[in-house]
């Protein structure tokens, strides 16, 4: 330790520019001592290492070399929870309930071993969140006026999560894990029915003018502005997808006319219209979810053969979506050229398309375990299932 020590002190003040008299000088003490410190003649007294913390602007913790062995240990737990490959298990994948109760623990124990670590215990409160949606899941219903609600109901997942979250969104001194956190509380207050809560949570949150994408493409310029913009196109684009699904669904007079599947076509044109050479980069799987969901209003809406097409079209865009984890996700489209470039897949351990009949329908609003019996039912479900099966 006392080798380390010294090499620390001795690379921390030539990193700051400062000769040993002028650290001698701040300290108090003498420059002789500060070279046997470096030279590991002599170990600072004990009431010498905070002053010399501060005088680097570091911790304790980093002058001793304790912090990066701390974060190596880290990482190891995050990796091993994150080998688990919980998100990229199907609810009717055998493994599932093992690795997800595994994930826990091993994040558990890191918690355990690291208390306070803002990383450790944002990972588990998000385990946990995705624990009770896996295993007791959210439950919408349309009130006496037609519009979606939740129905509240409550899980010890659930209940961990929300304590963890509130701690973060409170006390944590990175924007990410705060914002993360109040995400998490949106989500879950809405869940058990405390949409007082969630209201105060979201009102905490940045607006949409405020996004990193819109503020990074403003601070850019040159060829890394038409990036940045790019980037905010297909941010906003995702997102924009995401509420008018959720606009659709949410007025049960709406949904049940013409109207939602003519606004679906409209919005995969729209894609079409931003990724005009075919390449939608990992964008694939999005547009996939929207076919997805555009083949359940189909055949709610009597339009068989519209779709299980609409399923084909799923099917081509998970295998392209497969194909760009595999050869990357730059993207080339005169609009969005070179977004993406530096994403790296996080490619589940089977092909995407697997997933597709799990998927089914994407968004799960209203109801739809009638519509998938039905679909199911039908000879041409078990031909495209063998399908993605391929």
């Amino acid at each position: 330790m006392q080798l380390k020590l010294g090499e620390k002190i001795r690379e921390l003040r030539r990193r700051r520019g400062v000769t040993q008299e002028e650290l001698a000088d701040a300290l108090g003490i003498s420059p002789q001592a500060v070279s046997r410190w470096e030279t590991s003649g002599a170990y600072p007294d004990m009431e010498m290492i905070p002053p010399v913390a501060n005088f680097f602007g570091i911790t304790i913790d980093e002058l001793f070399g304790y912090d990066c062995e701390r974060e190596r240990k880290i990482d190891e737990i995050i990796a091993r929870a994150d080998a688990l490959g919980v998100m990229g298990l199907s609810q009717s994948d055998a493994r599932l309930e093992s690795a997800i109760d595994e994930s826990i623990a091993i994040l558990r124990g890191g918690v355990a071993e690291f208390p306070g670590n803002e990383r450790l215990t944002y990972r588990l409160a998000c385990a946990l969140k995705d624990a009770g949606y896996r295993r007791s899941g959210e439950e919408w219903d349309y009130d006496a006026d037609g519009f979606l609600c939740h129905i509240p109901r409550r899980n010890e997942y659930w209940d961990e999560a929300l304590k963890l979250y509130e701690t973060l969104a409170k006390d944590s001194r990175n924007f990410d894990t705060a914002c993360g956190s109040l995400v998490g509380l949106v989500n879950l207050y809405s869940c058990v029915g405390d949409g007082e809560h969630a209201l105060a949570a979201a009102k905490k949150l940045p607006p949409f003018d405020m996004s990193r994408e819109a503020w990074e493409a403003y601070a850019a310029s040159g060829a890394e502005r038409a990036r940045a913009e790019g980037r905010a196109v297909t941010a906003l684009l995702r997102e924009l997808s995401e509420h008018l699904i959720q606009d659709i669904i949410s007025q049960k007079q709406l949904y049940e006319t013409d109207v939602p599947a003519g606004k679906i076509k409209g919005l995969l044109k729209v894609y079409d219209l931003i990724f005009d050479d075919g390449n939608f980069g990992r964008h694939h799987m999005y547009v996939s979810w929207l076919y997805l969901y555009l083949a359940r209003i189909q055949w709610e809406r009597g339009q068989h053969d519209e779709a299980f097409a609409s399923l084909d079209m799923a099917l081509s865009h998970a295998d392209a979506f497969d194909d760009a984890c595999e050869h990357g996700f730059g993207l080339t489209a005169p609009l969005v050229r070179g977004v993406d470039s530096d994403i790296k897949s996080e490619r589940p351990p089977v092909p995407s398309r697997r997933y597709l009949p799990d998927d089914f329908p994407a968004w799960a609003n209203p109801d739809s375990e009638e519509i998938k019996r039905e679909i199911s039912a039908d000879p041409r479900w078990t031909a495209w299932v063998e399908k993605t099966e391929r």
